[in-house]
């Protein structure tokens, strides 16, 4: 169980760094979700809360600014 773990934990520091290597901003959001998910499944599951209470924040911030861009992108499809 341990090595599944920390494989866990490795894979969602690897999504969360490619991350930032994204031009597309909301290909950055997405892969940062992903990436942030594991992460904070990997901070409860090791009980290190920091990590995973900043990972849940990170969710919650790029989940609220993916739904600014789509609502953003669908009021400007309406008004074309």
């Amino acid at each position: 169980m341990n090595i599944v773990v920390e494989i866990l934990g490795y894979v969602g520091m690897g999504l969360i760094l490619v991350s930032f290597m994204m031009k597309d901003i909301r290909w950055v959001r997405a892969v940062n979700i992903c990436g942030s998910i594991l992460s904070m499944i990997y901070g409860l599951l090791t009980k290190t809360f920091p990590t995973a209470c900043v990972n849940a924040i990170l969710i919650i911030i790029n989940l609220v600014y993916m739904v600014k861009y789509i609502t953003d992108d669908k009021n400007n499809m309406t008004k074309k």
